[in-house]
């Protein structure tokens, strides 16, 4: 098990969700499937708590959206930058991946 940044950050650099759906898709499938939903999820929460959904979709993050319903869906608790305290243990979720 891994923590929740442990596994959102390792996939910064991992999937591509500037280059179009096609080169998305590619790096989105070369991760393991949770650890993809949940980075969708949390890519997802960060641009519509930032600006909106108008934000998510007309950035290229709406490339993303499918998956990020899939990971919403998920019984995770995804820190938010407006409710993450250090030490709270609801701000983390575990993953095997």
């Amino acid at each position: 098990m891994r923590d929740y940044w442990d596994v959102v950050g390792a996939l910064w650099d991992v999937i591509d969700i500037y280059e179009g759906p096609a080169i998305f898709r590619k790096t989105y499938n070369s991760v393991p499937r949770e650890a993809g939903l949940m980075f969708a999820a949390h890519y997802c929460q960060s641009e519509v708590c930032s600006g909106g959904f108008e934000q998510l979709f007309w950035d290229p993050t709406g490339v993303l959206a499918p998956e990020a319903v899939r990971g919403i869906s998920r019984d995770w608790v995804i820190p938010s930058r407006f409710d993450y305290r250090v030490g709270d243990e609801r701000a983390w979720a575990t993953v095997s991946a």
